[in-house]
Formats: structure tokens, C-alpha cells, sequence
């Protein structure tokens, strides 16, 4: 349990998770919040990090913090994905047990589990199957933080502990392809299709292909619930949602928000990486927490959001 005077330093509170979390803590009144742009604290740097936590001694950490790029990028970069989501998470890590920050939640994904593991995906999966290839140094960096946390917890009776959450969305992104989660992207290239007159748009995979979606602020959510409710941190805990749909059903729904009239072509030539990720609820259900928002109901919005942009 956090009160609500303990000091809470969150990692990137202006990114995706980080500022759904702000949100959340904000508006449940804990207001001893510790706030860091990337420019006020490089967490690459160590010494940087050692004096931040060294001055603040934060009391809970919750570390939004990582490298994440377009899955083609990751392949293209695998030293600088796995050095620097290393460097993040050893210096905050290290740091934070060294000045007596008792609780940490670190946020994890759903591709540190192995290619052909059982589906739903439990916790007992992880390391016991062939890993990723595709997104090695990412869910590298991810399982050396687990059992970081692990050591962390039984050698020095802290409370750190990780989520796990799926594909994680907002009403904003980046739109960017390179950068661009794909509901984003999606949005991004059948907008671009439209405004240009293509009468067509090559959508990579197909009905074969499933995802599973959670809305940032439902890991936010699962953030403070955690933090208050559960205290037994030798588990990791995937935080699920219901939201799974095709890449086929979900090209078509974003077709028809954005209101592009002609044909999607289905690339059937390329691989389609991994068919599914669906994680299994059953650890976080027991612990009485479940997703509360669904993505039908916010692409509209999203949609909505992306055209302020323009």
C-alpha cells in the first residue's frame, strides 16, 4: 500500500503509459509526485540517475521508461535496442534499491513470452520455449528486468515487481510508420490513401494474424491497483484485456472511420510474424483487476485526435 503523501517518481511521465499514469495519480490526489522531462534527467546516464535518486529518494518508483521502435527498425538496430533498454534499466533499478525506494512496478511486453507457447499465454510460459527472433534485443532487456526484480526482492525484501501488459494504445501516438503503433499506423496510411486518391492500400497481414489491444490508461490503472492491492512479488502479472480482433476485421474497421471508399489489398507474400499473443487473465482475475475500456468504442476518438493534427 502507497500513501498518499509517499514521493512517487514516474519514469517518462510525458510518453504513452508515463502520462496516463500522471493522469491517474493526479486525479486520486497523490500529489508528491517526482517528474522528470528526458532533457532533466537522461536515464542513459548513470551518474545522472545516481544524483537524481541520491537528492529525491523517491519512496515508489513506476518506470514507464524504454526504447520502443516500428518492428522492422528493431531488426535494423538490435545493439542500440538492447544497450539502452539495459543501460535505462540497470541505472533506475540500482539506483532506486540502492536510496530505499521500497516499491517499483516495471512495465514490460507481451513479447518476452515464446513464439509456439500454449494460448493463452501464462506466466509459467516465459524461457520455457523458443523466444522472438524478430524482437530479440527488446524482450531481452524486458526478462533480464524481471529477474532483476526478482534478485532485488530476495536479497533485500523489496516490493519490486513487473506487468505485463499486450499492445498498448491511446488517443495519442505517434504517426509517424516508423515509429507508429499499428492501430496508428493504420490510421496514418488509410488517411494518407484518402486524401491522395490511391483507390487502393496494401495492408501487410491478414485475418490469420490476431492482436490483442489494452488502453493505456487500463495499464495505468493495473499500475496503482498493484502498487496497493498485492505484495507477493516473486510473480509477474500479465495485465489482459478482451480486445483481440484480427489484422484483417481491424483494417477494415479503421476503413470505415475514416471513410476511405475503395479496396485494401491483403499482402499475403510477406510473413506474417506471430499469429497470436493472446495472454492468459487468469493471475490478474484472481487479484480481482480486469481492462475496463474497449477499442471499438475509441477509434472514432482516435481518429477524431489524429485529424487535429492535421
Amino acid at each position: 500500500m502507497i500513501n498518499r503523501d509517499s514521493k512517487i517518481y514516474v519514469a517518462w511521465h510525458k510518453w504513452l503509459v508515463g502520462s496516463a499514469v500522471l493522469r491517474l495519480l493526479e486525479s486520486e490526489w497523490y500529489n508528491n509526485l517526482l517528474l522528470r522531462s528526458h532533457s532533466e534527467l537522461d536515464l542513459l546516464n548513470q551518474n545522472d540517475v545516481n544524483d537524481f535518486f541520491s537528492k529525491e529518494k523517491p519512496d515508489v518508483v513506476i518506470l514507464c521508461a524504454a526504447k520502443v521502435w516500428w518492428v522492422a527498425i528493431n531488426s535494423q538496430y538490435p545493439y542500440e535496442m538492447l544497450y539502452e533498454n539495459i543501460q535505462i534499466e540497470c541505472n533506475v533499478i540500482n539506483s532506486a534499491n540502492r536510496y530505499w525506494a521500497n516499491d517499483l512496478v516495471f512495465l514490460a511486453s507481451s513479447t518476452i513470452y515464446p513464439l509456439e507457447c500454449e494460448q493463452p499465454i501464462s506466466e509459467t510460459s516465459l524461457l520455457n520455449w523458443n523466444l522472438d527472433p524478430l524482437h530479440e534485443s527488446y524482450w531481452l532487456s524486458k526478462i533480464l528486468w524481471i529477474k532483476l526484480c526478482e534478485k532485488i526482492n530476495k536479497e533485500y525484501n523489496k516490493n519490486y515487481f513487473t506487468l505485463v501488459p499486450t499492445n498498448i494504445y491511446w488517443i495519442w501516438d505517434h504517426f509517424e510508420w516508423t515509429k507508429a503503433h499499428v492501430i496508428w499506423s493504420l490510421i496514418n496510411r488509410f488517411y494518407n490513401a484518402k486524401i491522395n486518391w490511391d483507390k487502393k492500400i496494401s495492408v501487410r497481414w491478414t485475418w490469420n494474424a490476431l492482436r490483442e489491444f489494452i488502453f493505456a490508461d487500463d495499464v495505468a490503472d493495473a499500475c496503482l491497483y498493484f502498487l496497493n492491492n498485492w505484495t507477493n512479488w516473486k510473480l509477474f502479472i500479465n495485465v489482459w484485456t478482451e480486445d483481440e480482433i484480427s489484422i484483417h476485421d481491424l483494417a477494415y474497421l479503421i476503413k470505415h472511420i475514416v471513410w476511405f471508399d475503395w479496396n485494401i489489398i491483403f499482402d499475403t507474400t510477406k510473413p506474417e510474424w506471430r499469429l497470436r499473443r493472446k495472454l492468459d487473465n487468469s493471475l490478474a482475475k484472481s487479484l480481482w483487476w480486469s481492462a475496463k475500456t474497449n477499442l471499438r468504442e475509441w477509434l472514432q476518438l482516435m481518429y477524431n485526435n489524429f485529424l487535429a493534427t492535421k
